[in-house]
C-alpha cells in the first residue's frame, strides 16, 4: 500500500493550485475582461501596467492575457499591498472620522453644515451626524446618494473586483506582492487638503445634487468612470465630465485622486519598478492612468516609453 503524507503547508498548496485550475478550467466560456494594459519601459527594464478597479463584479471572468502575465511574473506591485492590513485600517480611520479635537461642524463651517444636514437628514439627529465623520467621509456619501449610483453600486463589491481576481490568481502563484506607494502616501495627502477646502468640495457636491440636470449628468458619468474600459482617458475624461458643473469640488478631488499621490506612484514606477526591479507588474486604479497629470503622461515627460500591450 502506498501512503502520501500531507503536511499543512503542502495541504494548502495543494489546494491553491487546485483553485487556480477551478479558475482556468471552469471560467474560459466568459468574455475577457476590459482593462487598460500598458508595457512601460526605459530602454534597460520593462514592466506591465494594469489598469485596474478596486470595485466590480468581474469575479467569474478570465482573461489568457492576464493570467500569462501574472504568472510570469516575480512580483506584483498594487497601490498598497493586501497584506497591509493594520495599514489600510489607520488609512480608513484617519480619512473616514476626525481627530479628537475638531468635529464636522468646526471642519465645514456653519453654512455648508446646515446645508449637508438638510441634505441628509435620517444621518442628523439633533444637530450629530454618523460618530465623529469626517468631510471626506460625508463627501463618499454624497457622491453616492443619488438614486441611479447607489443602485449601480449595490451590485458591486471589493472581493468581485479586477484587482481581487489579480490576488486571487498571484495567490495561486505563489507570487510575491509589494506596495507601490509610500505607506504613508494617502494619509499625507488628506492632511494636505485644508480644512476651507473640504467645505468647497461638500458645497460643490450639494450644488451638483440641487440642479436636477447636473445630477443626472453627474450620475452617467460616475457609472462611465467606475465601469471597466481599456480606454483609461475616459475613465478620468467621465470623472471631469461628471464634476463639470462644480469646478470647486474636482478641483479637491483631483487633489486628493490624482495631484501628489501620481507624483509619487509615477516616480516609484521609473525609480522603484524599471530602476530596481521592485516588481514587473504594477496594479493601479485605472482613473489615475489618464488625464494631464495622469501617471501615463507623468511618465512619458520623464522619458519612459509607454505603449499598450494589447
Amino acid at each position: 500500500m502506498i501512503s502520501i503524507l500531507f503536511n499543512k503547508q503542502s495541504f494548502v498548496h495543494f489546494l491553491k493550485k487546485i483553485f487556480f485550475l477551478f479558475l482556468c478550467f471552469s471560467i474560459f466560456k466568459a468574455n475577457a475582461i476590459d482593462f487598460p494594459l500598458l508595457k512601460v519601459s526605459d530602454g534597460r527594464s520593462s514592466a506591465f501596467v494594469i489598469g485596474s478597479m478596486h470595485v466590480g463584479k468581474i469575479a467569474e471572468k478570465y482573461d489568457e492575457k492576464l493570467f500569462e502575465i501574472i504568472e510570469k511574473s516575480n512580483s506584483i506591485c498594487f497601490e498598497i499591498s493586501p497584506s497591509e492590513k493594520e495599514q489600510a485600517k489607520k488609512i480608513a480611520t484617519t480619512l473616514n472620522f476626525n481627530q479628537e479635537d475638531t468635529t464636522l461642524k468646526k471642519r465645514l463651517g456653519n453654512l455648508t453644515f446646515n446645508r449637508l444636514s438638510r441634505r441628509l437628514p435620517n444621518l442628523f439627529v439633533d444637530g450629530n451626524t454618523l460618530p465623529n465623520a469626517s468631510p471626506f467621509l460625508m463627501g463618499n456619501v454624497l457622491q453616492f446618494s443619488p438614486n441611479n449610483v447607489s443602485n449601480f453600486f449595490s451590485k458591486y463589491h471589493p472581493n468581485s473586483s479586477l484587482d481581487f481576481l489579480i490576488q486571487q490568481i498571484a495567490a495561486s502563484k505563489n507570487k510575491n506582492i509589494k506596495s507601490l506607494e509610500s505607506l504613508d502616501a494617502v494619509i499625507n495627502v488628506y492632511f494636505s487638503i485644508s480644512d476651507n477646502e473640504w467645505s468647497e468640495y461638500i458645497d460643490g457636491i450639494l450644488d451638483i445634487l440641487d440642479c436636477p440636470l447636473c445630477s443626472e449628468k453627474y450620475t452617467e458619468n460616475i457609472i462611465k468612470a467606475f465601469t471597466l474600459s481599456n480606454d483609461y482617458e475616459q475613465a478620468f475624461s467621465s470623472l471631469e465630465e461628471a464634476f463639470i458643473s462644480s469646478q470647486k469640488a474636482f478641483s479637491v478631488y483631483k487633489k486628493f485622486y490624482f495631484g501628489n499621490r501620481n507624483n509619487g506612484m509615477a516616480n516609484a514606477i521609473k525609480n522603484d519598478v524599471l530602476g530596481n526591479n521592485k516588481c514587473d507588474v504594477v496594479v493601479i486604479g485605472a482613473g489615475h492612468l489618464g488625464g494631464p497629470n495622469g501617471i501615463v503622461n507623468l511618465l512619458s515627460k520623464q522619458g519612459v516609453k509607454v505603449e499598450k500591450a494589447r
